[in-house]
């Protein structure tokens, strides 16, 4: 083969090997790109569901004090009524609350 021949071909293998490599860069960029693009997609879902445990444990608390002021509130009632009650106990029958005839 001619000088000329061999130089061309050398030259050829050269721009492939940077076409091939400005590919492989760039086929690097895109996929670093995605996976960029990918941790924050993840991370933002991770900091929404962490805010929704949140909220869903202060619904859990919300409810537990909503229900212990409920059970307070009636065993309040419940003290009142026995008062009245043993108030009209004491009126209607006097002292002899708890005694046998």
């Amino acid at each position: 083969m001619s000088k000329q021949l061999l130089d061309r071909m050398k030259r050829l293998g050269e721009q492939a090997k940077k076409t091939q490599s400005k590919l492989q860069e760039a086929q690097k960029k895109r996929k670093d790109k995605k996976r960029a693009k990918l941790e924050t997609r993840l991370e933002a879902k991770r900091k929404e569901l962490a805010l929704r445990r949140k909220h869903e444990k202060e619904k859990l608390q919300i409810k537990k004090m909503e229900s212990e002021l409920k059970r307070l509130q009636k065993k309040e009632q419940e003290e009142k009524l026995q008062k009245a009650r043993d108030a009209y106990n004491l009126v209607m029958y006097g002292s002899r609350k708890g005694k046998k005839k």
